[in-house]
């Protein structure tokens, strides 16, 4: 929609390890209309089966300290993305956020978006002189 826009990020660079790690098929949605990041991700993504089971273990090694598994997508995964995929172009997938952050950086347009890191959303609130724009801020 070419609207002007600020992203605030309150790190200054992104993590080295990811803090989340699935991207809905909305959010894919909107992604396919961003310089066609929703392809980068999805030629990059990683498997959903990477996190489909959560095993639970008394330990981080050894086979004999498993407790139990819980799959995600019981009964079956096919049929869950087969219905996601029949309402949408798109579905969701599995995408660390630290490399999701250092794409969206890289394709951000930058004719119409400004990216502000290392401060806080309150802080560009404040000090903002310009009356004409809209301030939203996401909880």
């Amino acid at each position: 929609f070419k609207i002007p826009h600020i992203v605030v990020e309150r790190a200054k660079t992104p993590s080295v390890h990811p803090s989340a790690h699935v991207l809905n098929t909305r959010t894919m949605e909107v992604y396919r209309e961003v310089n066609d990041v929703q392809k980068k991700i999805m030629n990059n993504h990683e498997s959903i089966d990477d996190w489909r089971y959560y095993k639970y273990c008394t330990r981080l090694v050894g086979t004999e300290n498993l407790i139990g598994v819980k799959d995600h997508f019981h009964p079956s995964i096919e049929a869950k993305l087969e219905t996601l995929e029949t309402d949408s172009v798109t579905r969701l997938t599995n995408y660390p956020q630290n490399r999701l952050c250092e794409l969206l950086t890289t394709e951000m347009p930058s004719d119409y978006s400004e990216l502000l890191t290392g401060c806080n959303f309150e802080d560009i609130v404040s000090n903002s002189t310009r009356d004409s724009r809209v301030v939203s801020k996401v909880f």
